[in-house]
């Protein structure tokens, strides 16, 4: 399951999130979804004649950007989840005013205004990409290639958002690559690159960039060597290296950052970590804050002996029809039954909701931060030439709730805004100490919490 909205208070990473797509059962997960939208959620590259037909060239090569936008106006008219909402926003006049663009200015001048378009329908999972950058070749290698090594980018292996002055602030780090090893942090603001204005991904083609740094007012500059390698690739990396034991006030917990769900390499990561690497820890921390969505019922499968309460799900398409799921049988894994703490933010979206959703609805964790990104439609994925859709098609309710819109709110609300450069990660450091009163309530009652994993056969 693939979820994601992108909108600029809710950066599906930059935003990113997910939906459901057929075809992300060559990744291991969420096969329910193949019965319940198999008609809604497929995925297939255009071919050249088809590219002309919907561009309505057949007689002639059509332009990319002609052959985008027919294509981009053919889904959303057929498929899209709300009608009402693409006939405001793609009124006859404005159709007419993006074909010209397309004209005049070709793909690279489209794009950007038909993807601030599609945000403007207000659903998660409606994006335009074309900029061959970190979401784009991550989006190619789950829907196109089905390769987390295909193809490959220069990145920094950290997630950016574009300011209205034109910097690019970071948001989020990932472990161990070029970002992290050159000790960015969040809130941090990338302005210049070699002394020309910084334009990702452009200007990480080569194979070191030098980078105009400010931190909270000061000024200065830091040498990096891009990794070329997809992004998919790499936020698996970072997930495996976000593996730790916290010595904190005389306790053990064990941390793993989940920065996606997609690829079936980051469950066994999630498995190794939570039931070798951990064993014997006095409790998880488990942070799904930015990255991707993706994760399902099977990522909660180490935390739960069964299955029994799990959330069900019903799929509402845009005809109002509705389709139900109920989780499908516990994958023979151990399961830890300690205390737990899970981290989430604006930026968790898509089937990482899912998780804290449950976490929160059994009283298995304490979720600790913000509100997630309430960025959970369904997404219909299309690949063209040198571009990708994603559009919106049904609206999965978790027991009947919407997370669309609405997100999962945390227990304990610790906001971290995306300004200046702290040094400290407030809601990381929330988790440690929340984890360690549970211990000392237990301890002063001479309790131990019901185990979550009594039921495991």
């Amino acid at each position: 399951m693939v979820f994601g909205r992108f909108s600029s208070d809710k950066s599906d990473m930059r935003g990113f999130r997910f939906g459901f797509l057929e075809s992300i059962r060559a990744f291991g997960f969420a096969a329910w979804l193949a019965a319940a939208l198999a008609a809604a959620l497929s995925l297939a590259p255009l071919t050249g004649a088809a590219q002309a037909a919907a561009a309505g060239a057949e007689d002639a090569p059509a332009s990319a950007a002609l052959v985008a936008l027919a294509t981009t106006l053919r889904v959303l008219d057929e498929r899209f989840i709300e009608s009402e909402a693409v006939a405001e926003v793609f009124s006859g006049g404005e159709r007419a005013r993006l074909e010209a663009l397309a004209r005049a200015e070709g793909l690279a001048g489209l794009a950007p205004v038909l993807d601030e378009k599609l945000r403007a329908l207000g659903w998660s999972h409606t994006r335009f990409v074309a900029d061959g950058g970190f979401e784009h070749a991550f989006y190619r290698s789950l829907f196109e290639t089905r390769d987390p090594d295909v193809p490959r980018i220069r990145h920094l292996r950290a997630f950016l958002r574009a300011r209205a002055d034109g910097a690019q602030q970071v948001v989020h780090v990932a472990e161990g690559g070029p970002a992290a090893r050159a000790g960015l942090r969040r809130g941090d603001l990338l302005r210049r690159a070699d002394g020309a204005p910084f334009d990702p991904p452009s200007d990480l083609a080569a194979e070191t960039v030098e980078l105009q740094l400010e931190r909270a007012g000061a000024v200065s500059t830091v040498t990096l060597r891009p990794e070329f390698s997809n992004p998919h690739r790499s936020l698996i990396e970072a997930t495996r290296e976000s593996v730790r034991i916290v010595e904190y006030r005389g306790r053990r917990f064990g941390y793993l950052h989940l920065w996606s769900g997609t690829h079936e390499a980051l469950l066994a990561i999630l498995d190794a970590a939570v039931l070798q690497r951990f064993a014997g820890v006095d409790g998880v921390l488990l942070d799904l804050r930015g990255g991707f969505g993706g994760a399902w019922h099977d990522y909660l499968d180490p935390f739960f002996g069964d299955r029994d309460a799990f959330f069900e799900v019903e799929s509402v398409d845009r005809t109002g029809a509705i389709s139900r799921s109920q989780p499908g049988p516990r994958r023979p894994v151990g399961c830890f039954g300690g205390p737990m703490v899970v981290l989430i933010d604006r930026d968790t979206r898509s089937g990482k909701e899912a998780l804290a959703f449950q976490f929160r609805k059994a009283s298995r964790a304490v979720l600790v931060g913000e509100r997630t990104a309430g960025a959970f439609s369904a997404g219909l994925g299309t690949v063209g030439d040198g571009w990708f859709l994603f559009t919106a098609v049904a609206e999965p309710r978790l027991d009947g709730r919407r997370i669309e819109g609405v997100g999962v709110a945390p227990a304990l609300r610790v906001p971290w805004p995306v300004t200046g450069a702290a040094t400290v990660d407030p809601q990381f450091e929330q988790g440690l100490a929340t984890l360690a009163a549970t211990l000392d309530t237990l301890a002063l009652e001479a309790s131990s919490m019901p185990s979550p994993c009594a039921r495991l056969p």
